[in-house]
């Protein structure tokens, strides 16, 4: 089988090896990885900062098939599944209250250990959820889908809510469709890009591009983590407005003080998210992946089927040569 590996900073490795065989003691499957979307941290790890150790098989955002399974596996052979990346230690005490993503001693599939971006592993069928015929080029896309879930969840939403979501990638992208799902009717986002732009304004959402600190809104959702976002929801806060925060911070966060005061009058609800609830919030993307069309979604994808071509989608997104939202690896083979 294939693989591909970073080996350090900007540098990939595409080897063969064996096949994982199956330990027959442990309540696990191999799966055949099918799809396998690179997020945005993954950029961080593969040209800023660095993963936790060289070398890695990045990839946390991945379906595949099952291959093989274990005696004490109830999957069969053949079932289409999406992988829930976190591998929580289950004795912790967020564990014990079922707050998988909160566990202080995760193992994490893409990250600390090797991920998707390899023609076959081994995953615990616990960490496993059925997708039955969603495409997988799609079902790769839950994980992120589920922690716009997440964000959503944390608070109580009215059909007339006034929403603004800061961020156009996939997690702000799943929150502006999962909100239209709920029926809500005025959702904006806040875009300087035209392409993004336009395909959201043909899937029915408004675009805000300058001058946000003349309007207010009553639920925010902040998914780009960086100072100016954060400190731009803020200026948008309106009395009692809800602020969910969802991006990973891309350096210190340094609030103004007038940011701070609208925090203070206007008496407004923040609220964090971390990944996502499991196996809640992924089972309710399913089910929602069944229902809704995301054909308009296909555009914003970049699809490499091979790992040679995957690098060089990777690279051209990095240097901001690629226009798509999304670079995906999909296993044809």
């Amino acid at each position: 089988m294939k693989k591909m590996i970073l080996n350090n900073f900007n540098s990939f490795s595409i080897v063969n090896d064996n096949i994982p065989v199956i330990d027959h003691s442990k309540d696990e499957v191999l799966i055949k990885v099918k799809a396998c979307g690179v997020c945005s941290s993954d950029y961080s790890r593969i040209f800023d900062k660095g993963p936790y150790s060289f070398p890695l098989i990045l990839g946390h955002e991945f379906c595949g098939i099952v291959e093989d399974k274990s005696t004490l596996s109830s999957f069969q052979i053949g079932d289409s599944v999406a992988v829930f990346p976190l591998k929580p230690c289950f004795k912790c005490i967020s564990c014990k209250k079922g707050y998988y993503n909160r566990c202080h001693n995760y193992g994490y599939f893409g990250s600390r250990e090797d991920g998707g971006f390899q023609e076959y592993i081994k995953i615990p069928s616990w960490n496993l959820v059925p997708i039955d015929n969603i495409p997988y080029e799609l079902a790769c896309l839950i994980e992120p889908a589920s922690v716009a879930l997440n964000a959503i969840n944390k608070i109580t939403i009215d059909k007339n809510d006034k929403v603004c979501i800061i961020g156009t990638g996939i997690i702000g992208l799943f929150i502006g469709i999962f909100l239209q799902h709920l029926g809500l009717k005025d959702i904006a986002f806040f875009s300087r890009n035209s392409f993004k732009s336009d395909l959201l304004n043909s899937a029915g959402f408004s675009i805000v591009k300058e001058n946000l600190g003349n309007l207010s809104f009553d639920l925010i959702f902040e998914s780009v983590g960086s100072n100016e976002s954060v400190n731009l929801s803020m200026q948008i806060l309106n009395s009692e407005s809800k602020l969910v925060l969802i991006g990973n911070p891309s350096g210190d966060i340094i609030l103004k003080r007038d940011c701070y005061w609208k925090i203070l009058r206007n008496e407004a609800q923040i609220f964090g998210v971390w990944n996502s609830e499991y196996p809640k919030n992924w089972l309710d993307a399913v089910e929602i992946f069944r229902m809704v069309d995301f054909h308009w979604l296909r555009k914003l994808l970049a699809v490499g089927t091979s790992f040679e071509e995957l690098i060089d989608l990777i690279r051209k997104k990095y240097n901001n040569n690629l226009q798509e939202l999304k670079v995906i690896w999909s296993n044809n083979g």
